[in-house]
């Protein structure tokens, strides 16, 4: 997924370089990211930070390691697939809660909740930024590990 982030991220420091360059929305069309937005004045790496981004896309386009594709999950409602990040399917409408760590969409089977607030985030995700900073993202009351999860929902 770097390689599209990064990818994304350099047409749209060509674009702001040459305000007439169209960026290709393609790979973009079958998620849920949004891509008609205004283009900032300027990016916010250094020179040298972009060239290295740029090395590493380069890298990445001629490497035949790099699966140069979307990553997909199954929708928890339909079952058809869908962009691995997707907050709601586009096939059936089924909304995802956000993960309160990482953004990303909360799967039942390592749906984990605060104790406080219940903000709701994956398993994983929770326990290292629990072991990392101890208390919810969301309110800071203090939390521990889950070695649980919560089923439905």
């Amino acid at each position: 997924m770097a390689f599209y982030y990064y990818n994304r991220y350099l047409d749209i420091l060509d674009a702001i370089q040459d305000e007439s360059a169209q960026l290709d929305n393609t790979d973009f069309q079958d998620t849920d990211l949004p891509f008609d937005v205004a283009l900032p004045a300027q990016g916010f790496a250094t020179e040298d930070e972009n060239e290295e981004i740029r090395e590493l896309v380069l890298g990445w386009s001629v490497s035949s390691s790099i699966a140069q594709r979307m990553e997909e999950r199954s929708c928890e409602n339909c079952g058809k697939n869908i962009y691995g990040a997707a907050l709601s399917c586009r096939h059936c409408g089924f909304q995802s809660a956000p993960c309160v760590v990482t953004g990303q969409p909360v799967l039942r089977a390592s749906r984990v909740d605060c104790s406080n607030c219940k903000s709701q985030a994956n398993r994983d995700d929770w326990n290292v930024y629990i072991n990392k900073f101890g208390s919810c993202p969301w309110c800071r009351a203090r939390q521990k590990v889950s070695t649980s999860f919560v089923l439905g929902a």
